[in-house]
Parts: C-alpha cells; sequence; structure tokens
C-alpha cells in the first residue's frame, strides 16, 4: 500500500530497463546499456485532484535497470527525457515497461571530422535520359543511404563514369557514415519510365541495374560495376482509389491542402526484419526500389496502370526484405508569433505492408481520428487559456481499428521572419483522450498538435504499452493536425 493524495491505496514498483540494440548485417548484438542512462529520466505521474498532480520519480541505475516505487495500481503516465531532452509520455498500467530501442548497423559507426572526398567510379549505369533519374549508396552495416547524384550530375557520371563526394557535407546535406572493413556497399539506379492512361502520362522511378562492393573501408575512390540482377524482376499492381485518401481532407485539420503531388507510393526494403522490433535508421528511412508520386485527382478519381509496373531484384534477398508504401499528405500552414513566413506541416494517411501480401485496390484502410476536442472544445479554432495540462480527446476512426494513438506537441517559434516548428513532447494512448502532465508546455508560448492514429499489420504488434520506443515498421496510419493552442 501506498499514500496517494492523502489516501490508502494498492502500490506497485515499476520497474524496467533501458537497452540498446544494434543490428549489424550478422543479426542483432546483445543489448547494451543505452549511453544516455547518466542523464535520462523517468517518472510516473497521475492526477490526485481536478487541480493537482502527484509525481513519482525513478531512478536508473548504471547497469541500465530502472525502479519507480509506491506507484498506485492503477493506469499512469510514464514520462521518459532521453538524452537529448525529448519526453516520450505513454499512458499505460504495467509494472514492467522496456525502455530501450534498436539501431541499424554496427554500434561503432561514426561520422567524419573532416572533409573526406570519396570519387566513386560506376560502371554499367543505364543510360541517362531525364532529370529525376538518381543513383542510390547504401550499407545497412553502417546505417548509410545517400543519393551522390541526379539528374545532370548523374547525366556526367553516366559519361565519365566518375562522381566525387565529400562525406563530410554529402547530398542529403550532412555527414556520412564513415565505412569500415566489415562493410558493404550497394549501388542502385533509378530510371525513369512512363505510362499513359487516357491523355495523361504518368512518370516513375524503378530500380534497372545495381552492384555491391564487399568489405569496403572508406578510401578516396569507390567503384562498382553495375548490371541487371540475374534474379527475377518485381512488379506491382497500381489500382488506386486516389478519390478516397483525398475525401478525408476536411478531417485531416482545419485547413489542410495538398501540394503539387500529395500522393506517393513506394516499393523499398528494410534491413533485417518486416515486424517488430525493427532496427531503425538513424540517418535517413531506406533504399527506394520504385517511385510513383501523383498530383491529386479530385473526388471519385482513381489510377489503374494498363499492366504492373517493374523493378529489378537489386539487393540482396538474403538481408532486405521489400515493402509498399502507400501515403497521401495534406499541408497546413502555421505563422508563429512575430513572424511573417509560415511553417508548413503535414499530416498523412497510409501504410507500409510487406510487398508479398500488399493488396488492391489501394485505398485507405484506416482514417483519422474524429472530432478531436481540446478541454471539451474543438481543437480545429486556435484556442487560448487551455492551461499547461490540457487534456486532448477524440473520436475513433470511422474505418479501421486503431490500437494506439500519438499526439505530437509542437511549439512554434520566430526566428528573424521565419516560423520554427519543434516537437516538445509524444503522448500515446490506447484510449481516446490523454492529459498532458506538467511540465511540458509552459504559458506565453503557441502550439499546435499532431494526432496520429496506428494499426499493425501482421506479423507486427502495438507493444506502445510496455515498450514504447521499439518501432514496427509494417503498420497502418492516418494522422491529422489541430488549430493553435496556448496555455
Amino acid at each position: 500500500m501506498a499514500c496517494n493524495a492523502g489516501a490508502c491505496v494498492a502500490s506497485q514498483t515499476v520497474t524496467g530497463t533501458r537497452y540498446v540494440t544494434y543490428w549489424p548485417d550478422s543479426g542483432p548484438l546483445a543489448p547494451a546499456v543505452a549511453p544516455d542512462v547518466g542523464i535520462a529520466s523517468v517518472a510516473a505521474v497521475l492526477p490526485a485532484t481536478t487541480t493537482a498532480w502527484v509525481t513519482y520519480p525513478g531512478v536508473f541505475a548504471p547497469s541500465g535497470t530502472f525502479a519507480i516505487p509506491n506507484v498506485p495500481a492503477v493506469s499512469y503516465l510514464l514520462v521518459f527525457q532521453d538524452g537529448n531532452g525529448f519526453d516520450r509520455v505513454v499512458l499505460t498500467s504495467s509494472s514492467a515497461v522496456d525502455l530501450g530501442y534498436d539501431v541499424l548497423g554496427r554500434a561503432d559507426v561514426a561520422f567524419p571530422t573532416a572533409s573526406t572526398p570519396v570519387s566513386i567510379s560506376l560502371s554499367g549505369l543505364t543510360p541517362w535520359n531525364l532529370s529525376d533519374d538518381e543513383v542510390e549508396m547504401v550499407s545497412s552495416n553502417a546505417d548509410l543511404l545517400d543519393f551522390p547524384a541526379s539528374g545532370s550530375a548523374l547525366a556526367s557520371a553516366a559519361t565519365t563514369g566518375s562522381l566525387v563526394e565529400d562525406w563530410f557535407a554529402s547530398a542529403i546535406g550532412g555527414p556520412l557514415h564513415l565505412l569500415e572493413s566489415s562493410d558493404n556497399v550497394s549501388f542502385i539506379d533509378l530510371s525513369t519510365f512512363t505510362f499513359t492512361v487516357g491523355a495523361t502520362v504518368y512518370s516513375y522511378q524503378a530500380a534497372t541495374v545495381g552492384g555491391a562492393v564487399t568489405n569496403v573501408a572508406t578510401p578516396a575512390a569507390i567503384a562498382a560495376a553495375l548490371s541487371v540482377p540475374s534474379t527475377t524482376i518485381g512488379s506491382v499492381a497500381i489500382d488506386w482509389d486516389l478519390g478516397q485518401f483525398e475525401a478525408l481532407l476536411g478531417i485531416m485539420g482545419p485547413s489542410v491542402t495538398v501540394g503539387p503531388t500529395p500522393h506517393t507510393l513506394l516499393v523499398g526494403a528494410y534491413a533485417q526484419v518486416l515486424g517488430s522490433p525493427a532496427p531503425v535508421p538513424l540517418v535517413l528511412d531506406a533504399p527506394v526500389l520504385l517511385r510513383l508520386q501523383v498530383a491529386a485527382a479530385g473526388p471519385g478519381s482513381s489510377l489503374s496502370a494498363p499492366s504492373p509496373l517493374q523493378y529489378a531484384h537489386v539487393l540482396d534477398p538474403t538481408l532486405w526484405n521489400e515493402w509498399r508504401n502507400v501515403d497521401f499528405q495534406g499541408e497546413m500552414s502555421f505563422t508563429a508569433p512575430g513572424a511573417t513566413a509560415p511553417f508548413v506541416a503535414t499530416a498523412s494517411v497510409g501504410r507500409t505492408e510487406p510487398i508479398a501480401t500488399a493488396t488492391t485496390p489501394i485505398d485507405p484502410v484506416l482514417t483519422p481520428a474524429q472530432a478531436p476536442l481540446v478541454n471539451g472544445l474543438s481543437a480545429f479554432s486556435a484556442l487560448t487559456g487551455v492551461g499547461t495540462s490540457p487534456t486532448f480527446s477524440w473520436s475513433p476512426p470511422a474505418t479501421g481499428a486503431a490500437t494506439s494513438y500519438t499526439v505530437e506537441i509542437f511549439l512554434l517559434q520566430a526566428s528573424g521572419n521565419a516560423t520554427v516548428s519543434t516537437r516538445v513532447a509524444s503522448l500515446t494512448t490506447a484510449g481516446t483522450q490523454i492529459q498532458v502532465p506538467p511540465g511540458l508546455l509552459a504559458t506565453g508560448n503557441t502550439y499546435y498538435a499532431r494526432i496520429t492514429a496506428t494499426q499493425p499489420i501482421a506479423p507486427g504488434a502495438d507493444g506502445f504499452a510496455t515498450a514504447p520506443n521499439r518501432y514496427n515498421n509494417v503498420y497502418a496510419y492516418a494522422s491529422l493536425l489541430t488549430a493553435t493552442l496556448s496555455p
């Protein structure tokens, strides 16, 4: 028993661990103590009354374990702050919580500390013909993904066979992980193709040739011969209910619009596993084998390609697992007090699933939560005076069966004339409401939120209540944006 707000109640000790699991190409390593256990914090928080909260602090041991004693044996908010100062809040009743996470690649990956020019020589490239052809470079063991050439640079490479890139400031806008002698590097040539439906010509990029270089330490030069793979050619059928996605704009936010190409279909590959837990690439997401982007087409619209779109299986099938992602993205502008230029936030509806079980026609399997509220008032209207511990609530999606909902809260600030958006916290629950605990929001600030419904796709599972930082990479998702809110 424990004393909680003057009452004697049944209690429990909440225990758990903070370990990191690295996933090199040889398979996951034994979990190791996460590097931030010395500065991370964890606590259980409960509202004792409508105006007061009780915090039960936990303590991390150097071994990576933690304990929170005397927590009432009811649902509570687990508040975890990682080494970067980001707060993750989970509504749970579990007495054992895994705060560990999974990372793709070796445990000793490192960035260059000075200019590191690397010459990449490629032979066998598909002849360049359009401005959106690309070359991808990927090494899962080093958690490396880059697009060293596209457009005119690729045209030059196709002629000269050589690219030069500084890995201290790469094409993706930042440094690339250095390679070690145990690493393999694969190159993928994405060429542009077209198909015609009626009078409309659609362009897409697909892998045509690929090649791998084994046991590479970051040298002054890398040479690779690309060729058509001897394995079978992959394909994906396009029977896409575009209008069903676009019909969701009205519930994705109070003023959500679409950009030039809001619909995207990707075929890509994740290293190691499809499911949960899965290793997370820390730099970028995953290599792409096929990309089709489509403009908004209006209510009732659809797209059916005359034949399946083909792509080459250019990655090692013993390591890489292919998936299909379909995504519809809406945009909404926010302008911080004191700024003149807005920040454009996004909300998305889509799903990622194993290519072997991907189904058609392509339509929404999960739609956004409905009627979002803050303290009982519509979250689609700008709200002031909501307090520093507002309650978010909503109704379940009209389509699908969400297993959890995540409320991400973003701070809007002016930086000169520009608006900057910073994610300050995320809160996850299986229910349809959650209250923000103290200490996350501050008076005088302006915020907005993105509420995302999630539904795992087999063989995944939604383990947010017991392992909130473990990642499932096959799932359906649907998000919405609120208007601004101020405490």
